[in-house]
């Protein structure tokens, strides 16, 4: 997804303030909703997903800390930029404290306005990448773990000392032990006695190629 992509939500009281806002992004490649108050701000959050909300503070009714709240509350999964008449200290404060992305006051630099945009969709971006790539991740192991635990054979790792770290779901029907009893045991509490010594060879071999174990028979206890 381009930034240009990236959806944004502008909200002021000042039908004026948003046209100007709306008009000077629509230059720039963007394609940006509109809210006219901290109400409608709020039905439009709960309407469609947003990447970016640029928001003013000094709002009749519902004001740019109400929507902040809202955010919050709901967990909307946006980022937020304050562009506020306010000056004091204390109303940033409180903006960033809500978890605003940047505090921008007016008049702004139209530079700026336009840098803190970018920076703030840059890294709104790079977060759903981040979750994608994790789900991803989530999807293939659980994948993995699927085939393995309904694979037909017993699949196990061991440690180098010979003890069970990995064993999966089969052993509970071939053998009739959870996987519980058996993870954390040496290899010889599943050995019939009388193939140890087979079994010392095989679970020992570290070779690889035609020098490798291969299509040993042991019995193992149950």
């Amino acid at each position: 997804m381009s930034i240009n992509e990236q959806k944004i939500l502008i909200v002021d009281d000042d039908p004026v303030v948003l046209k100007s806002l709306k008009d000077l992004l629509a230059v720039r490649g963007f394609n940006p909703d509109t809210a006219i108050g901290g109400q409608e701000a709020i039905c439009r959050l709960g309407q469609g997903n947003y990447d970016l909300v640029l928001l003013d503070l000094h709002m009749p009714y519902v004001n740019g800390h109400d929507v902040m709240a809202h955010i919050q509350t709901n967990q909307i999964n946006t980022s937020v930029i304050i562009v506020s008449g306010e000056t004091s200290f204390e109303a940033a404060k409180n903006a960033c404290t809500q978890g605003a992305y940047d505090f921008l006051r007016k008049p702004y630099a139209t530079d700026e306005l336009i840098i803190t945009i970018n920076n703030a969709l840059k890294d709104k971006r790079l977060q759903k990448q981040n979750v994608f790539m994790q789900q991803q991740l989530s999807e293939s192991e659980r994948l993995h773990r699927y085939i393995v635990n309904t694979s037909p054979d017993i699949i196990y790792i061991l440690d180098q000392d010979g003890h069970f770290t990995f064993i999966n779901e089969r052993i509970e029907t071939l053998l009739g032990f959870s996987k519980e009893e058996i993870v954390g045991k040496h290899y010889s509490f599943i050995v019939h006695h009388d193939d140890m010594e087979q079994a010392k060879y095989v679970f020992n071999e570290r070779r690889i190629g035609k020098r490798a174990a291969k299509n040993i028979e042991l019995r193992l206890k149950c």
